[in-house]
């Protein structure tokens, strides 16, 4: 290293051009650098929906779900495989493990899924597979009002879109509320018996009719034309004066209007409403990897032109619009940035002269800006973990600067000349401020190897702080020097006696006068204290991940029965609740479908007529609810206590993939009865157990339906199929598709359906023969009866399960009271064959702080190695790490004092100081070793350590301290328990340190010494 001073300090002006060089990369880079609002925790997954017609829920786990779940057991890596089999219908979602190469494994799903349909019932219609399931849009807008038919506003929209799609990031924008209008052949059951047709017939014959088939041409000498013969229905009379029975020796033929009418209906029921008010959204997303907040300023600049062309009485809201979120988080950085930057000078400069301040300073901005740089090399985005990292890097950023200069300082006042200065300082701090770096890499790089969905959620803050600590290193040893060789001069004595003669200094001066003389004593203290913190951490809540602090919550409703207009009345119900308090300040709704994806963590939810979401937005600056968390119990209670027929569950914004409630346990087994009767004793047991509410399972009570009974022996004489007998009812019940029809610009579906509105029209449905011209209705083939039903079935993993859940009551730990419910399950006979599995909030602390403490473990074993190599001795390195559980002390200190919970970011925080920790004792050791080499002796060399590192290491400390309180002030859920962890720790760490690693190597070496 000392020979690379030497050139950069011959090589000035060089130096000096490559830092301009710097500083425009860097300020190019931070421009470049793609800006998301948050991180991208999501899994790998894939929704496989299949449609069977007809079938009931256990035909449709059997023949559907079953054979999808088997054919993709053969992919590697898969976390979760859970299938939701209802009547008509299969759905399969497959989650992969975070870290799996997402785009061959979904590749192989859609591969499976394809090889699999040749297996599947013939009725069943074809698996499609949807693999975006973690794309988050950028923005929603929503246009409204109850004046405006639908389609109108979807013009409106229309235009919107063709606009913002020529901003080239912009890769789709989806308009949700279009309606889609569908030709309904409403066939009338009796007159299909008075002519003998059967509904079949219809089917086919709708389908050979608009068929354009090449009629070939007519070749000339010198040309070819072709020859068209236009075959496509051009009108609804066309469809209506089809024949479809009949002969010429009849007097006339039978036509579909004599048996059906054919109208055309609007084909879907989703609708959406904001604040009440027919509405459709326009949904955006932007080319991943981009700079949202560049492509979101192109966005708006054309929205404020099209707003302007727009009815004044549309109302046009922006529902959900992240760039200029992404932009205020960034400019609270820059914001944070200059503070802390002040704040440092402000600092140093008590310790040192302005001059000096100014040149420790510098360091910030220069490693800023190429931790810049490597972000941009490496594509790692702006969001608001990656904010956190740089703010938490602040301070660390100037230690190494701070020790550098204070050894030059110091060589400098003893009137050495400037270069010999600098060297002299390079030679003595070059190896612990090398080992003090690499320790605090270790520490900040084990959080590379956490797995799951923390790792990919703090993926980015190693990589950042560690881009950050090189970067400084490097400033400290190699640029440093250089402006120190312009600017350091000897310090006056006034100044060198007001820092050793400060208060502070004759404290800590004092205290290490008293661990000197009594080391066994000071130990013992220390941890004894360390001992009583750790009562504290007993008294504190245990939380995995915070719900975010954005004022913004949502509900989910599930109806009881599967009709459109009953959960649009339930919605109805909802909005009239919601309107009646003050700190709901818009309400974006659904029915039929849920929102479109509004936070990167709220799960995708396929659509239904029982299905409905709310999205609203909060103002509770006047309200008596502090928190959403508060507003929502309250919500949540006023609507168990006044709607009916619908399941109601009001849901927070999260920062990491979203359990259904904060206890949730999973029973598996084969005989559902036995499911049943287990969910109802765990639900018992849980409303014993106080801070629980909203208990309940996803288990959909028996439904009635009617079972076709065939009579064997009559379908054996009359020529007719099981195959017509289900097809026929298949098409008369639940409709089908044989073709379209086009009209005014838009093609339209034909449905052609049976007017069956009660048992007996069922009854008098004609089934025509397939093989002959058998006509019979179906009294005279078979009997219906009603039996009750399991109406959905779920699977995980290949096992059916149903899933219990409960939410936690405000004040209340979710962990505490699964712990509880564990010891009361153990006295809890459950029916033979039932397991549970406890998918709640302990568990993923637990598998965290397993993890966590695995990766502890290893750091800690490569720090000792690191100290080890430096320092030679066994001994050495476990006095500097005294410094580690010592820490501690701080973390727990600061956690109950600010009444903040142990979650993921903590225990994070509380890893990450291992490194950073130990750094004050690598400096004290050093200098102890080199006075004992020097002939001092050990009261001595421990006394000048402390007086030699006294200025450093409190500079250092502060400095550290002082990036990390803008995040602590900003109270931000997911970092500020991290900044609170490291700040605490490593002030309580350094007060302990600057007495306990001399006391303790005193205490060693003085029992050396007697032993030789």
């Amino acid at each position: 290293m000392s020979k690379l001073v030497k050139i950069f300090l011959k090589q000035r002006q060089i130096v000096i051009f490559s830092l301009i060089f710097v500083v425009i990369f860097g300020i190019f880079s931070y421009i470049q650098i793609p800006k998301q609002e948050n991180p991208n925790t999501n899994f790998p997954a894939a929704m496989i929906t299949t449609v069977y017609p007809g079938a009931t829920s256990s035909e449709v786990e059997t023949m559907i779900s079953q054979k999808i779940e088997d054919s993709l057991q053969s992919i590697q890596g898969i976390e979760t495989l859970n299938s939701y089999s209802v009547n008509s219908a299969s759905v399969v979602v497959v989650l992969f493990e975070i870290d799996v190469d997402a785009e061959r494994s979904l590749q192989q799903v859609r591969d499976l899924v394809a090889n699999v349909q040749k297996d599947l019932p013939p009725l069943a219609m074809e698996s499609e597979v949807k693999t975006d399931l973690t794309d988050v849009p950028q923005f929603i807008l929503s246009l409204s009002n109850d004046a405006y038919q639908t389609d109108d506003l979807v013009n409106y929209a229309k235009r919107i879109k063709t606009a913002l799609e020529q901003v080239e990031e912009v890769v789709r924008i989806d308009i949700d509320g279009v309606t889609n209008k569908e030709v309904l052949v409403n066939v009338n059951i009796d007159d299909l018996y008075l002519y003998r047709v059967s509904i079949e017939t219809i089917v086919q014959l709708l389908q050979a009719q608009n068929l354009t088939i090449p009629s070939g041409s007519i070749s000339y000498a010198d040309e070819t034309i072709n020859v068209k013969t236009p075959a496509t229905f051009e009108n609804l009379r066309d469809i209506e004066n089809i024949i479809i029975g009949g002969s010429q020796e009849q007097v006339g033929f039978v036509r579909l209007k004599d048996v059906a009418s054919v109208t055309i209906i609007n084909e879907n029921k989703i609708n959406y409403q904001h604040n009440g008010q027919n509405a459709v959204l326009l949904t955006g997303y932007f080319e991943p990897g981009t700079n949202a907040v560049l492509i979101g300023q192109k966005v708006r600049t054309i929205l404020d032109e099209l707003k302007q062309d727009l009815p004044s009485d549309i109302i046009f809201n922006e529902v959900v619009f992240s760039p200029e979120d992404i932009d205020a988080s960034i400019n609270d950085f820059i914001l944070n940035l200059a503070e802390s930057i002040a704040l440092i000078i402000l600092v140093v400069m008590i310790g040192v002269r302005l001059r000096n301040a100014l040149i420790i300073s510098l360091s910030l901005p220069i490693s800023i800006l190429i931790t810049f740089i490597v972000m941009y090399l490496l594509k790692i985005e702006f969001h608001f973990i990656s904010i956190a990292a740089l703010i938490i890097s602040l301070g660390i950023l100037v230690d190494n600067a701070i020790v550098v200069s204070d050894a030059i300082q110091v060589h400098v006042n003893q009137d050495e000349p400037i270069e010999e200065a600098i060297m002299a300082a390079i030679k003595e701090t070059a190896a612990p401020v090398f080992t003090s770096t690499l320790t605090t890499i270790v520490t900040f790089g084990i959080l590379l190897f956490v797995p799951g969905v923390i790792g990919k959620t703090v993926a980015t803050i190693p990589i950042v702080i560690i881009s950050t600590l090189i970067a400084s290193y490097f400033v400290a040893m190699l640029i440093v020097p250089v402006f120190a060789y312009y600017f350091f001069t000897k310090e006056n004595e006034k100044r060198i006696n007001k820092t050793s003669n400060s208060p502070i200094r004759k404290f800590f001066d004092d205290l290490l006068a008293l661990g000197l003389k009594y080391p066994k004593r000071t130990l013992f203290v220390s941890f004894l204290s360390l001992g009583v913190s750790a009562l504290l951490f007993t008294q504190l809540g245990i939380s995995f991940f915070p719900y975010s602090d954005k004022p913004v919550i949502y509900i989910n409703l599930e109806a009881e029965t599967l009709s459109i207009q009953k959960t649009q009345n339930v919605h109805d119900q909802v909005y009239a609740i919601l309107e009646e308090y003050d700190e709901i300040k818009e309400i974006v709704s659904s029915v039929g479908t849920s929102l479109p994806k509004f936070f990167i963590t709220v799960p995708n939810s396929n659509p239904g007529d029982d299905k409905a979401q709310f999205l609203l937005n909060l103002d509770l600056s006047d309200s008596p609810f502090k928190t959403n968390e508060e507003f929502g119990f309250e919500l949540q209670q006023r609507l168990d206590q006044t709607i009916a027929g619908a399941k109601l569950e009001v849901k927070y914004l999260e920062y990491a993939m979203p359990t259904d409630a904060k206890l949730v346990f999973t029973l598996s087994g084969e005989d559902i009865e036995s499911l049943f009767m287990a969910s109802n004793q765990i639900k018992t047991l849980l409303e014993e157990i106080d801070g629980t509410y909203n208990i309940r399972d996803n288990n959909v009570p028996k439904e009635y339906e009617y079972v076709v009974n065939i009579h064997e022996d009559i379908l054996s004489t009359s020529g007719i199929l099981k195959y017509d007998i289900v097809k026929q009812i298949n098409t008369a019940l639940m409709g089908t598709r044989p073709s379209s029809f086009k009209a005014g610009g838009q093609e339209m579906d034909i449905l052609v359906k049976g007017d069956i509105a009660s048992l007996d029209d069922l009854y008098r449905l004609p089934i025509q023969s397939s093989a002959t011209e058998t006509t019979m209705q179906l009294y005279q083939l078979a009997s219906l009866d009603l039996e009750a039903n399991i109406p959905s079935i779920y699977r995980h993993n290949g096992q059916r399960t149903i899933t219990v859940l409960s939410d936690i009551r405000p004040g209340y730990s979710a962990p505490l009271i699964e712990l509880t419910f564990r010891n009361k399950l153990e006295e809890l006979i459950l029916p033979e064959g039932v397991s549970v599995r406890f998918d709640g909030e302990l568990t993923n602390i637990y598998l965290l702080i397993q993890n966590l403490g695995y990766s502890a473990l290893i750091a800690i074993l490569v720090i000792y190695m690191i100290l080890l190599v430096q320092f030679e001795k066994m001994i050495k390195p476990l006095i500097i790490m005294t410094s580690i559980p010592l820490s501690l002390t701080g973390v727990f200190l600061g956690l109950y004092l600010f009444g903040s919970d142990i979650q993921a970011m903590a225990l994070l925080g509380a890893v990450s100081l291992i490194g950073i920790v130990v750094n004050n004792g690598i400096l004290l050791m050093e200098v102890m070793d080199e006075g004992l080499r020097q002939g001092q002796t050990l009261l001595e060399a421990c006394q000048n350590a402390v007086d030699a590192r006294y200025r450093p290491i409190m500079l250092t400390t502060i400095t550290t301290c002082i990036g990390l309180i803008p995040l602590i002030i900003s109270k931000d859920p997911m970092t500020a328990p991290m900044a609170l962890v490291l700040f605490f720790g490593l002030l309580v760490s350094t007060i302990l340190t600057m007495v306990v690693v001399p006391s303790f190597y005193y205490m060693v070496m003085q029992d050396k010494t007697k032993g030789a």
